[in-house]
């Protein structure tokens, strides 16, 4: 399964995955059987979250990035991910959920709570039964009391019944998903051509054109407001050589962090893989339960697993005999981690179906809960402690010119008294930040919250602490034709082009409603008419692609009115097309294919409704962030 994600990550993972599990995450590792201690970051409505939530849920969420993406992240896609970000703001959604579920009225019985925690497997003794032992014990490992987790159970059930409540109204009718399916089954095939403006490239726009298109709409050049400014930033990795930790500091972490060095159990498994994908029809998927059957026949009579998974394993781990290393019961999706953990080191389990499809796992060994002892954590311990102190010494030091800077009203002379180095930017805006500097936005939105001269207070970014000063501001403008008359030159030749474009392709067409051919009418202008062939509108056409725009145009042509109205304009310019032959979507396929259309549909909107809502209480909300508690728990 980690080879599956492995294998399907790609570079624009980041925004696909975060929409799919935004909503799913809200509990994840927060609330959760290890109960979070700690300060607060923030405060909702008067509620606070706190950072040892903070903390776990955002690490939690950077280990699912991680196994989405195949293990690792590059610098750059962190930056673009913001986890920490996303972290806080799906702690105030689910803040927000349960607050909403009060004031609504709902509650969570006591034998809810009975039935939700007996349902735990953790819980259970080896006849699935529930165990008031086991429970104490598990709770106790975790340094939690029965009251502390079933707080939080209560929380989690609260926010389950509110996000019912709020999808519950996300219904699709046969109506709905057989118009969806026919619409985007249907067939069509053209005949069309292009006429594209570089086809004029010899078309320059006159002095006055050039006047015309300035004057026509000044404010369309205006040059926004930009700053200036000048700024020192200290690091603490220039400070890390000159501190200092010692063995009692370390020891003492080491015992009041007692929960950080928890590891959970975890284990080490092989697993062969029969997909199922989402499309799959019941045949499908029983057939797929019949290979992994077969397989399992195989193990059971002597077999290698690791050599069965080389040569049939659907996942990306064959190539290492179905080796998934190893990994903890939250690292796999639930049917998974159930199914695996209740293994011993040899046993193979029955098949056991996930949203991937048929699985048969083998367990290889097991690494029970545990505490780390002193010794295996003193350097990571080591190296935490002397970056907290490089970094407080870096923050003392930016401290101290920012003062100096405050009474001379000069960063740049305050940062050479100090012996720190100060850098200037160019001129930016707010939409456009020095691209030099790592949190540039952030530094671009502090900078223009200054009036000129003003130091800003130290700021910490990705790069270090920045003291920054306003040394000259432009304010938003309308420039003289002179200044911008290349661009304007540029846009008017354009435009030009583009309406010569668009008179020839509405001659064409034109001619071709009348009678001549659409290929006679290309012929003589020098133009070329090329065939589609069948396509669907989530297809693309050679040589075209996928054209949104274009395929719009295409797709209201009918055996009725096989020509357009008007030339269709889309990306490289107009185009004439005349349908030569469509094809109705085929209705049989739609029986085998509405559990989908449905299931998709409601997924559409169910995420509609869940974003309208989110915005709505967010707006009403009364939110606070401590950005000291959040700048340490980051």
């Amino acid at each position: 399964m980690l080879g599956f994600m492995r294998k399907n990550a790609t570079s624009p993972f980041i925004k696909a995955v975060f929409a799919a599990i935004v909503i799913v995450f809200v509990f994840w590792g927060v609330g959760s059987i290890r109960n979070a201690r700690g300060g607060r970051v923030a405060k909702v409505n008067g509620e606070a979250l706190l950072a040892k939530d903070f903390s776990r849920y955002k690490q939690n969420l950077l280990e699912l990035f991680r196994q989405r993406a195949g293990g690792s992240l590059t610098e750059e896609q962190l930056q673009q991910l913001d986890i920490p970000q996303k972290a806080l703001d799906q702690l105030v959604l689910q803040e927000l959920f349960i607050q909403e579920a009060r004031a609504m009225g709902l509650s969570v019985t006591t034998d809810e709570l009975v039935d939700y925690i007996g349902s735990q497997r953790w819980f259970q003794d080896g006849s699935g039964r529930f165990s008031k032992e086991g429970y104490q014990s598990a709770l106790a490992d975790r340094r939690m009391t029965p009251g502390e987790y079933e707080s939080s159970q209560i929380k989690q059930l609260m926010y389950q019944k509110m996000r019912a409540l709020v999808l519950g109204s996300a219904t699709v009718t046969d109506a709905e998903a057989r118009a969806w399916y026919n619409w985007n089954n249907r067939q069509i095939s053209v005949d069309y051509l292009a006429v594209e403006p570089s086809r004029y490239s010899g078309v320059t726009a006159t002095e006055e054109e050039i006047k015309a298109l300035y004057s026509k709409n000044p404010e369309r050049w205006r040059a926004k407001e930009a700053v200036k400014a000048v700024y020192a930033q200290l690091s603490g990795s220039d400070f890390r050589s000159r501190v200092e930790v010692k063995k009692e500091e370390i020891a003492e972490y080491f015992d009041n962090n007692a929960d950080e060095f928890y590891q959970e159990e975890t284990i080490r498994a092989r697993h062969i893989l029969i997909k199922t994908p989402p499309d799959d029809t019941e045949k499908d998927i029983e057939e797929a339960r019949k290979k992994i059957a077969a397989l399992e026949t195989k193990v059971k009579a002597g077999e290698d697993f690791a050599k069965l998974a080389m040569e049939n394993s659907e996942d990306g781990s064959a190539a290492q005999g179905g080796d998934l290393g190893f990994f903890s019961r939250d690292k796999m999706v639930p049917e998974f981690s159930e199914a695996a953990f209740s293994l011993k080191p040899g046993e193979v389990s029955a098949p056991v179906r996930t949203q991937f499809g048929w699985h048969l796992i083998k367990c290889e060994e097991v690494k029970p809960a545990r505490n780390k002892e002193l010794a295996e954590v003193k350097e990571e311990i080591q190296a935490k402690l002397e970056k907290t102190k490089a970094d407080n010494d870096a923050y003392a030091k930016a401290l101290a010119v920012y003062d100096k800077a405050l009474n001379l009203r000069d960063l740049a002379q305050a940062a050479k008294e100090s012996g720190v180095e100060v850098k200037a930017t160019g001129f930016f805006t707010r939409e456009s930040p020095p691209t030099d500097i790592m949190g540039g936005d952030s530094f671009a939105k502090q900078a223009f919250d200054l009036q000129l001269k003003d130091v800003a207070e130290v700021m910490e970014l990705p790069g270090g602490f920045v003291v920054l000063q306003v040394v000259e501001k432009r304010p938003s403008r309308i420039p003289a034709l002179e200044e911008v008359k290349a661009d304007v030159a540029r846009e008017a030749a354009l435009e030009k082009q583009k309406e010569k474009a668009g008179e020839e392709a509405k001659a064409i067409l034109a001619e071709v409603k009348a009678g001549e051919g659409l290929a006679d009418a290309a012929k003589k202008r020098g133009l070329t008419v090329k065939s589609s062939g069948f396509f669907k509108r989530t297809d693309s056409i050679p040589e075209l692609g996928y054209d949104p725009g274009l395929f719009d145009g295409l797709f209201l042509l009918s055996v009725k009115h096989p020509l357009p109205a008007a030339p269709i304009e889309a990306g490289k310019g107009y185009y004439v097309a005349r349908l030569v032959e469509e094809k109705a979507p085929d209705q049989a396929g739609f029986d085998t294919e509405k559990e989908t259309i449905v299931q998709n549909l409601r997924n559409a909107k169910e995420a509609g409704l869940y974003e309208s809502w989110s915005e709505s209480v967010r707006s009403r909300a009364k939110i606070q962030i401590d950005q000291d508690s959040l700048n340490s728990a980051r």
